[in-house]
């Protein structure tokens, strides 16, 4: 059987060399290929047009996003703007996989049974499409953790941003009002999280990047980081090492379900600790193209 899926995975391979152009490359970048393609199902594009993967091992649907160019960050005059927003700054972006839906208790339940230390349905409210929670950043990037298992990543805070305004400028994405595009305490009676997609999707076609539960991005939280050169370089990333010197905790975005409507904002950021977990917290994966 092993023998039958790795021949499959071959050829399916081999196809997408065809269909994606890719004859002539380096045999590194069809030994990438091919060991994405053994990780991924590719499925049809979705409502909005982009390119839908199935994790084989977990079910997660990921959605392609094609990179290119953003503005990150806040303009001066909007509502209830942070000071870390700013300044407003072009970031550029390679292709990348994320997450559809935020990681579901069932979803983490599939991938953590068994594991040594960690509860493999540690969320406080239960329900299998309920977005798993109580699960640390420190959690997620341990040695036979749920990333590890899996292959997959955190995306970056750029990359998560970028997922989030699908194209726009605006607090929102979407339509732009929030009481559609996401669960906070205004419209969730501040008890508990929702089934992950019972929002609209953005122009993505992902769902709850505002509020539900937060989400851990891989970045290490610096305040100052968008006025910086290094903000500015392609697929930026503060290095996750400065989380273990205690200065700084990883970033954590979109707001929850017991948060105000600022804290879902496409540019809002917080910190937490990394060895912090809450019923709030949650994470959706990524996964860059090779």
């Amino acid at each position: 059987m092993q023998k039958k899926r790795a021949v499959v995975s071959l050829l399916a391979g081999l196809a997408a060399f065809v269909i994606l152009g890719l004859g002539g490359t380096s045999w590194g970048k069809i030994v990438a290929w091919y060991e994405f393609l053994a990780l991924f199902e590719s499925l049809d594009r979705n409502a909005q047009g982009y390119g839908e993967y199935r994790h084989r091992e977990t079910g997660i649907v990921m959605v392609c996003l094609p990179g290119g160019e953003f503005d990150m960050g806040s303009p001066p005059g909007e509502a209830s703007r942070g000071g870390d927003e700013g300044p407003v700054h072009t970031v550029t972006l390679s292709p990348f996989l994320i997450a559809k839906y935020e990681v579901t208790t069932k979803e983490y339940e599939r991938v953590m049974a068994g594991h040594a230390t960690l509860f493999p349905d540690p969320s406080y409210y239960k329900g299998d499409n309920l977005p798993v929670s109580d699960v640390s950043w420190d959690d997620l990037h341990l040695e036979d953790g749920f990333l590890d298992r899996t292959g997959l990543s955190l995306p970056s805070e750029a990359q998560w941003e970028y997922a989030c305004r699908a194209g726009t400028s605006g607090p929102y994405a979407g339509t732009g009002n929030l009481d559609e595009m996401g669960w906070y305490k205004d419209n969730s009676n501040g008890r508990t999280p929702h089934p992950v997609g019972r929002k609209m999707a953005n122009q993505f076609g992902l769902h709850d990047m505002h509020g539900n539960v937060f989400e851990w991005c891989e970045d290490g939280y610096e305040r100052a980081f968008y006025g910086k050169p290094g903000a500015r370089l392609p697929n930026p990333l503060v290095v996750p090492g400065k989380i273990n010197s205690g200065l700084w905790g990883p970033v954590y975005r979109g707001g929850c379900f017991v948060g105000s409507a600022t804290k879902c904002r496409s540019a809002c950021r917080g910190s937490e600790s990394g060895c912090d977990s809450s019923d709030v917290w949650g994470f959706r994966p990524a996964r860059p193209l090779p």
